[in-house]
Order: structure tokens, then C-alpha cells, then sequence
């Protein structure tokens, strides 16, 4: 059949379409994450390596909980009645030299399913499921059942940021000749694997705290401007110009606070850099140059410090 003249022809998906499709239902532009935090969502292999090749460190599994319970209920996507018995448990997979914890994992393993030594070594030893899984050769795929944003309410102390920041998650589900043997969601802060390296002694641009107010780090604002920069020239100022922005270029001589752009660019800051400013951020001094809004971005990022306890 021939296409319509100026027919939209279909578009090749950014990213696989399990994974696709739960970022549509929870209004996430896959764009607007970094390459390095896309493979954590997408990938299909085994995340420690990839967080080991990433961190140029190994990587611990540290178990918060484990229970072999007995299901009161059928589990859908196990494909389990109930009275069937799955492991349950609840981990930090962690850098060895920096302590660092860069994802929270929790699971829901169909015990009948696996081979004893598997069975064995996730009961009884420290070893990631992915790790376990490629020592006895076991062919898997994995499923995505859902991906999206939340705050990270108790789990902030693991990560060391507030309460509301908001971490990335996915779940799926992971199939071994044709049933599911597990399912798994892994989280870790939307801070994360973006503008600055965890495993930084300080953070790359996360400086240490002195107890008060965090003095600015010039890399970070160097990147939040570069960030700001394309957008803020292009819907705010129409693309005004050839060359790029400075950080201390004014924009619109402070007119941009009284503009019907301010609040496009609040739905920017809030998806690019996970930052939603309060009333009290929105006063015209915040918003005259590149270099004040950076600042202002900075100061409500999500902020950590590294601890050896």
C-alpha cells in the first residue's frame, strides 16, 4: 500500500520497547537521562560488571534482608500460586575501596527454580544474583515490567541524599526456559552516574561538607550552564544568535522572570536536573543570567558526602 504524501513515518524506538513504553507512562524522556544511567535501565547483562567498568573498582553486595516466606497469595509474575515458597530479600550492591553504595535491589526469587548451586550461593554467600548466574552458565532474558521516578523517602540515608530527591527504578523479571525465576527492581539516585562520578574522593562535583551552606563548585556550575544554555537560547530567546551564551550574559536585562518562558524553563530544570525550585528561588536576581540560575540549581541539587562507617 502506498504512504500518503506527508505521511509521519514510524518512529525506530530510542531505546528497547518494554523499557520504552514504561518511560511513556511515567512521562520520562529517555533523552533527558545520561548515557551511562540508559545502560543501567536497558541493560540485559550482568549490572556489577557494568558498575565495575564504570567505577574502576569491584563491587560488594552488602544484604539489608533475607527471608525464605511462604506466598498467603498468588504472585502474578512469578507465575506462582500460593503456599509456594520464594526468597525475598533486599541488598546495596556497593564499592569495595569507596563505600560507596550506587544501587538498592530488592527480589523476589522462585527458590523451585533454580539449580542448588545457585539456590545455595544466594541463601548462603555475598555474591550478586547476576554473578551467580554467569559461573553456572545459565541463559537468561530479562523481561522489563516497569521503569519510572520516585522519591527515595527511607532509603535517602543509603545514598546520602534528602528524603525527596528522586531516584530512577526499573523492574523486571528475569526467565530462564520459558518461567520466571526472579523478579527484581533496582534503584539508585537520579543525582547518580549524570554530571559527577560517585567514586570521586569528593564527589567530582559534589564538594565536601564544612558544616554550612555548600560553597560552589565551578565544574558544576560550568555544566549546569552548558546544560541551560541550548534550551534557554532557543525557547526563551527564540534563537536569537549565533554564537553561545556566557554565564554572565543577561538575558532579556532580567525580563526572562516576567515572561510566560520562566515556566517552561522550571519544567526543563525540573526534568534535566531533577530540581524543583521553590517560591522562595523564583525572584528576578535568580534568573538574570545563565551563571545565576546554575547557581540557584546547585544549591538545591541533591548533595552527599563520602562516609567509611
Amino acid at each position: 500500500m502506498e504512504s500518503r504524501a506527508g505521511s509521519t513515518p514510524p518512529q525506530t524506538p530510542l531505546m528497547r520497547q518494554d523499557l520504552e513504553q514504561s518511560m511513556v507512562r511515567h512521562a520520562i524522556n529517555p533523552l533527558a537521562l545520561s548515557a551511562f544511567q540508559r545502560i543501567l535501565l536497558t541493560t540485559d547483562g550482568t549490572v556489577t560488571e557494568i558498575l565495575e567498568g564504570f567505577c574502576g573498582e569491584s563491587i560488594r553486595l552488602v544484604k539489608l534482608f533475607q527471608e525464605v516466606s511462604t506466598l498467603d497469595r498468588a504472585m502474578s509474575s512469578l507465575e506462582l500460586a500460593w503456599g509456594q515458597q520464594v526468597l525475598r530479600r533486599n541488598i546495596l550492591l556497593q564499592g569495595r575501596m569507596s563505600l560507596v553504595n550506587f544501587i538498592y535491589a530488592e527480589s523476589a526469587i522462585a527458590l523451585d527454580r533454580l539449580d542448588e548451586p545457585v539456590r545455595n550461593g544466594l541463601i548462603q554467600s555475598q555474591k550478586p544474583i547476576g554473578l551467580l548466574i554467569l559461573e553456572q552458565r545459565i541463559e537468561t532474558f530479562k523481561e522489563i515490567l516497569d521503569c519510572g521516578r520516585e522519591p527515595a523517602g527511607p532509603l535517602a540515608d543509603y545514598f546520602q541524599i534528602d528524603a525527596d530527591a528522586s531516584m530512577i527504578f526499573r523492574t523486571y523479571r528475569m526467565i530462564n526456559k520459558g518461567h520466571p525465576i526472579m523478579v527484581i527492581t533496582e534503584k539508585f539516585p537520579e543525582s547518580y552516574f549524570r554530571d559527577w562520578d560517585p567514586t570521586s574522593p569528593r564527589g567530582a562535583s559534589a564538594p565536601a561538607s564544612t558544616g554550612g551552606p555548600y560553597e560552589e563548585d565551578t565544574r558544576e556550575i560550568q555544566r549546569i550552564v552548558a546544560g541551560l544554555e541550548p534550551f534557554v537560547r532557543r525557547e526563551i530567546l527564540g534563537g536569537k544568535g549565533d554564537t553561545a551564551l556566557g554565564p554572565d550574559a543577561e538575558l532579556l536585562g532580567g525580563e526572562l522572570v516576567d515572561s510566560k518562558g520562566l515556566f517552561s524553563l522550571l519544567g526543563f530544570i525540573a526534568e534535566r536536573f531533577g530540581v524543583r525550585l521553590d517560591d522562595d528561588d523564583l525572584v528576578a536576581e535568580n534568573f538574570r543570567t545563565l551563571g545565576t540560575i546554575a547557581g540557584c540549581i546547585a544549591k538545591r541539587r541533591p548533595r552527599r558526602s563520602l562516609r567509611a562507617d
